[in-house]
């Protein structure tokens, strides 16, 4: 279910509000990536394949990755270290799954655990590997957090003052984002590096975007490749059958149903905003509770997640 859809249910399950002067599209939109993030906190692992990536190659120094961030890996992993679902090591051209451990049995497996039998925990935000020396990288499996739901665009340039982008989305229907000052007092998301600027001017020339922003610093610059999304002007009302949830369809409703209720919170029915949240967390825990996972003869449980 694309953005626009789920902005219509929104409007025609709870609010009617046509003209969006209740909510803007820009805080339905929030609503939506919010409720995207908390069914993501609490659906089973297993049930969350299209949110499954791998971090390969990751260097493991004196038996310790680097902080699990998304400078690291790429992806934020979802809820922290229990978005780590499991380890793999090349050791002798022969790969090997890493069992998992927890810091407080690791002092067990210690002396015990060797290339051929490797064990990991994560503690402090980090993948501990035992034995300490003959793993020098691993492939992380893991969980990421889901992206927001939010039209990316793609940034040609930048200083500390201006950001500049060839992505002919900006144009709109009938180029009318071509238009001097179109994007005049919106505001843009460095979505690379978390920072919000301002727009104070907008220029357009055939093919280039030039938004002048108040001072950010080297820092904060946004640079060639790098991704930012316009958060006012309703931009993603005009390309929202672009936009797409990562969960698996089967939960779109859910995460409509969740939006609303973040809606009538706003408008003053905190009675009504519960009983939508609650209904929708009830059924995700009926939906959890109804997973069985699956059972291999001779082999372990942690085993039969990695392998199965």
């Amino acid at each position: 279910m694309d953005i626009a859809t789920s902005i219509e249910l929104i409007r025609i399950n709870t609010l009617d509000d046509d003209d969006h002067t209740k909510f803007p599209l820009a805080f339905k939109v929030r609503a939506l990536t919010d409720a995207q993030n908390a069914l993501s906190a609490h659906i089973r692992p297993e049930l969350l394949t299209e949110l499954e990536v791998i971090k390969t190659s990751l260097t493991v120094t004196a038996g310790v990755t680097a902080v699990l961030t998304t400078a690291n890996l790429g992806f934020d992993p979802l809820n922290g270290g229990d978005g780590i679902l499991a380890a793999l090591a090349t050791v002798d051209g022969s790969d090997k799954w890493l069992t998992r451990t927890t810091k407080s049995q690791s002092r067990a497996h210690y002396f015990s655990a060797t290339t051929y039998d490797p064990y990991f925990y994560v503690y402090e935000n980090k993948i501990y590997v035992l034995p300490i020396a003959g793993i020098g990288s691993i492939d992380v499996y893991m969980l990421r957090v889901p992206e927001a739901i939010i039209y990316n665009l793609t940034a040609s340039g930048g200083s500390a003052t201006t950001v500049t982008s060839t992505d002919t989305d900006l144009d709109l229907s009938g180029n009318a984002g071509q238009v001097s000052n179109y994007y005049k007092g919106t505001i843009i998301w460095n979505i690379d590096d978390n920072v919000h600027y301002k727009v104070n001017a907008h220029a357009y020339s055939d093919p280039t975007h030039t938004f002048t922003i108040d001072d950010v610093g080297a820092k904060a610059q946004l640079e060639n490749g790098e991704n930012f999304a316009i958060l006012t002007n309703d931009f993603d009302a005009f390309v929202g059958a672009g936009i797409q949830s990562q969960l698996n369809p089967s939960f779109h409703l859910m995460q409509v149903a969740l939006a609303e209720a973040a809606c009538w919170a706003m408008d003053g029915k905190p009675e009504r905003a519960k009983m939508a949240k609650d209904t929708q967390l009830e059924e995700v825990k009926l939906m959890n509770e109804m997973f069985t996972a699956p059972v291999g003869i001779g082999t372990s449980e942690q085993r039969r997640a990695i392998e199965g």
